[in-house]
């Protein structure tokens, strides 16, 4: 007998009322999604996850009193098991770039099909990072215009032969759970990887990692 999908306990912030509640409405006919309060700013999402308890975030960036980006950084400061998946319609490299600096765990945008949107909820709410195909294109471009301040060199980078198995795993869109089982590790030694991986890099999340290390030739 095949256990009951985990279930993910969403909020949805968006301060356009009518996408909102379609969002809330065609989320909550997915058995394993439970909508847990819609929102229309980044202030009441914080207002929502210090009392309630949340799996991920759907967040849109351009919102009154506290934008996608600011709600972001405090998010994962303050609750960084909380995943946060950007849906806007905003593309421009500055806010792909800052989403990505803030720690978001994914980037939709409000023109991808809703199944695809489903798909990349499930995907981040397991680890996995999603960016939506329009964005993926550019991201070496938008890493590459970030501030050179955090610019790193091949001499600065140096990985033990596990860490960089797990980047390649990683840079294959592998899970945590898929890499402790493929490495025959446990899930928390996969985790201590990752984030020194990250820390080595200099970045906050998986995606900005295999770009940097395929900017250093690390997975060539």
């Amino acid at each position: 007998m095949l256990a009951p999908p985990k279930i993910v306990r969403i909020v949805v912030a968006d301060d356009h009322g009518v996408l909102r509640d379609i969002l809330c409405d065609r989320l909550s006919d997915e058995p394993d999604f439970q909508i847990l309060q819609a929102c229309s700013n980044g202030q009441e999402v914080m207002d929502i996850v210090r009392q309630e308890e949340a799996d991920l975030i759907l967040m849109d960036i351009e919102m009154d009193v506290m934008d996608g980006i600011t709600a972001t950084r405090q998010l994962k400061t303050e609750f960084p098991q909380i995943a946060v998946l950007a849906l806007t319609a905003i593309d421009r490299d500055s806010a792909v770039a800052e989403m990505m600096q803030a720690g978001v765990d994914g980037y939709c945008l409000k023109t991808l099909e809703v199944d695809d949107l489903i798909r990349a909820i499930r995907l981040v709410s397991q680890g996995i990072m999603y960016i939506s195909p329009e964005i993926v294109g550019r991201m070496r471009q938008i890493v590459s215009s970030q501030s050179t301040a955090t610019d790193l060199s091949s001499e600065m980078v140096k990985l033990t032969q596990r860490e960089l198995e797990i980047l390649q795993s990683i840079a294959r869109g592998f899970s945590n759970g898929e890499i402790a089982e493929s490495l025959s590790i446990s899930i928390n030694t996969v985790r201590s990887h990752v984030k020194n991986i990250l820390s080595k890099f200099g970045v906050s999340n998986r995606v900005e990692a295999v770009l940097k290390a395929r900017k250093l030739h690390l997975l060539d």
